[in-house]
């Protein structure tokens, strides 16, 4: 069918080029020859006028008016997919289709193996491609390049154009930071205080190398900070790193009792007051009319629903907690410190 002159099956090539931006990656997203996809291309910037694609370096681009279109061109195929779609709804059994979801590698270790689990277990059409966090997630978000991404809402996944309004939410599990160390370590016998953690050796997180914590942004805030013996890409070579040294860190409850056993690890309170870690779905407005989308984010809250809640770190009764939030409290309040580094 034709409108406007323009081939309208030429919509969804277009949809794939300016998501993969990649003739090659194009062609097997939907299953079709190279030749072909290079061809749909051709009569694409003609009708536009306009390349669309450009080389520049060793990667392709989009124009402007390519960068115009993918939101727009988003809509339509979406509202044409809920028009066109079943109305039983999504039937798992029976589908063929690839869910795209973006969490943190300590998440996908938590929360991504039982998401995957479920969803293959669900037909055999389906399965489940899990990427990591990045700067530009939110933009893959909106673009329709992933389905859903889970993180924690106050980090904005490091996109300060991020609006709470321009996504979906919904909460799926809760956890918290722990201070963790070698259970070798005789320093760690007892909960400690800021000061006392001061003096131990920290390994430290920064995910990609460049994107800041938590845990480094609290420590920041403090007139003294631990020594950082180590910074590592992960969570799980954080405890990696302590294990069976005098050095700590600070990684997600959930994550530590994944390792804690054959790495020999030990857990304290943390003792400074970090943001509880509120793992959370986003997703695009426009995918609300999906049935499989739908079923998607009914498969990941079934998965949250049956995680188990976390334990405190040593049995801690109330008092003890009270105490050790004291404690923390007084270490996140910028404070001269004998011998401390401004």
């Amino acid at each position: 069918m034709h409108l406007n002159g323009l081939d309208l099956n030429l919509l969804v090539s277009l949809d794939a080029l300016l998501n993969e931006r990649n003739v090659t990656r194009a062609s097997e997203r939907l299953h079709v020859s190279q030749p072909a996809m290079s061809f749909a291309l051709q009569k694409l910037r003609f009708h536009f006028s306009d390349p669309l694609l450009e080389r520049i370096g060793r990667q392709m681009e989009l124009t402007p008016r390519a960068r115009m279109l993918v939101g727009p061109l988003k809509e339509i195929l979406f509202d044409v997919r809920a028009l066109l779609s079943d109305g039983d709804g999504f039937q798992p059994a029976e589908a063929q289709r690839t869910f795209k979801v973006v969490m943190s590698n300590s998440c996908a270790e938590i929360f991504g193996v039982q998401l995957v689990d479920e969803i293959v277990s669900a037909g055999p059409g389906l399965n489940c491609e899990i990427d990591e966090l990045s700067m530009d997630t939110l933009t893959r978000l909106h673009d329709g390049q992933i389905d859903a991404c889970v993180t924690l809402p106050h980090s904005a996944l490091f996109d300060p154009a991020y609006r709470r309004d321009d996504v979906c939410e919904q909460l799926l599990f809760h956890d918290r930071f722990i201070l963790a160390g070698s259970r070798s370590n005789p320093l760690l016998n007892r909960p400690i205080s800021y000061p006392e953690f001061c003096q131990q050796v920290f390994v430290d997180v920064r995910f990609g190398g460049r994107l800041v914590s938590n845990i480094e942004l609290a420590l920041r805030k403090q007139m003294e900070r631990p020594r950082i013996g180590g910074c590592v890409p992960t969570f799980f070579h954080a405890l990696s790193m302590v294990s069976g040294t005098d050095m700590v860190t600070i990684v997600p409850h959930r994550l530590f009792e994944i390792h804690k056993d054959y790495l020999q690890l030990k857990a304290l309170p943390a003792p400074i007051e970090l943001l509880e870690l509120n793992e959370t779905a986003m997703w695009h407005p426009r995918s609300e009319a999906d049935p499989g989308h739908r079923w998607l984010r009914d498969v990941m809250s079934a998965v949250a629903e049956r995680m188990p809640a976390t334990a405190e770190p040593l049995g801690m009764d109330p008092p003890v907690r009270r105490t050790l939030q004291a404690v923390a409290d007084c270490g996140t309040k910028p404070r001269a410190v004998a011998g401390g580094r401004p």
